[in-house]
């Protein structure tokens, strides 16, 4: 048992210095480009569509309705979204990236794609398989610990 609580002590540690880490990376990312690092997260969701809704944004920040609202209207503010009332349920609100954020997102996302390629340089190639493996399985886990507690 001492040697499970010994391997779980140690990965807390590193689990708490990666998410240090990443978030030193996310906010330089983010001042990068003139964003906040939880606009930053909020933008980083819409790189595989051009709009969400408000309901999926809550869920997938895990953040209240009000907290997104002022998200939304932060960078509303910046030109980068607009909100339309979902045709499909008028009492919801989708958010579409504007035109002009599109280049910002492309952007935005190639240098978060440079950022985990500089980060995999610095290992040896063979080594990336399984760490990416590991870090696939760390996700598993903590999803199932959040869907469990």
């Amino acid at each position: 048992m001492d040697q499970v609580n010994n391997q779980a002590e140690q990965m807390a540690d590193l689990t708490f210095e990666l998410v240090k880490t990443w978030r030193d990376n996310e906010l330089f990312l983010a001042e990068k480009f003139n964003l906040t690092p939880v606009e930053f997260k909020f933008l980083r969701f819409f790189r595989n569509s051009n709009s969400l809704n408000v309901k999926e944004l809550v869920k997938l920040m895990n953040l209240t309705p009000g907290r997104i609202t002022h998200i939304i209207t932060s960078l509303e503010s910046k030109g980068l979204i607009t909100r339309e009332i979902d045709p499909d349920d008028r009492r919801g609100i989708i958010v579409l990236l504007t035109e002009s954020s599109l280049p910002l997102i492309k952007n935005l996302n190639e240098n978060h794609i440079r950022l985990h390629s500089e980060i995999l340089s610095h290992m040896e190639a063979e080594r990336i398989p399984s760490v990416i493996s590991a870090m696939e399985e760390l996700v598993k886990g903590f999803k199932n610990w959040s869907e469990v507690k």
